[in-house]
């Protein structure tokens, strides 16, 4: 597809898991950003690894650029504000459903 993104959901040790396949519309984005807001930061990139979006608590931190930062929050803002329902995202190939709960196993060590 030619609009799919990678969005990364990150832990408080600024570490992420494996990337969410989706198509980068604008309601997409917002309803991954808003079911994952109490994640510490999330990224969501194009399929060459640039940056498009970077929040942090749920806030948009850095866009692609202004034009793509306000059709964002055309979306994002009635769903964070009025109680709007986040869109329902379909997932392609790779991840999980971000809804699932993250948890970091500290008992886990690399054996060598």
């Amino acid at each position: 597809m030619e609009n799919t993104v990678y969005g990364y959901l990150y832990d408080d040790n600024d570490m992420h898991g494996d990337p969410y396949l989706f198509e980068g519309t604008p309601r997409n984005i917002a309803s991954f950003v808003t079911s994952n807001q109490d994640c510490p930061k999330i990224v969501i990139t194009d399929m060459m690894d640039q940056l498009l979006v970077e929040t942090s608590g749920g806030f948009l931190m850095q866009t692609r650029d202004n034009e793509y930062c306000q059709s964002i929050l055309k979306e994002l803002v009635p769903m964070q504000m009025d109680g709007a329902e986040p869109g329902i995202i379909d997932y392609l190939e790779m991840g999980t459903d971000p809804n699932a709960a993250m948890t970091v196993d500290d008992t886990n060590s690399l054996e060598l």
